[in-house]
């Protein structure tokens, strides 16, 4: 059994418990940030950052294949001016043999 004197202090501690908590509880709630807007589902967020990696990545890729197609073609259209330039050299000693 508990004394009187140990029955007042529980009772104080308890009554301290919920009086302190109410106002500390208050205050958090009232320093929580108000939601604004729709909420994005998890479903809705995944197939949206699906959508944009998918759409990101083929930007880069696409970007990618034109600066390597334009490499390429300028590298193809260099070695045709060049062998344009040794056909007319050969053109030219063909000629000067002929005479």
């Amino acid at each position: 059994m508990l004394s009187k004197h140990t029955a007042r202090a529980l009772s104080t501690i308890t009554r301290r418990t919920f009086s302190s908590s109410a106002p500390r509880f208050a205050e958090t709630v009232a320093a929580a940030p108000a939601k604004r807007g729709r909420p994005i589902g998890g479903f809705r967020g995944g197939l949206f950052g699906f959508l944009l990696g998918t759409t990101a990545t083929g930007l880069a890729g696409y970007y990618y294949v034109a600066e390597t197609q334009r490499e390429a073609t300028a590298l193809v259209l260099e070695d045709m001016l060049q062998l344009e330039r040794h056909v007319a050299a050969v053109e030219a000693h063909v000629k000067a043999l002929e005479k």
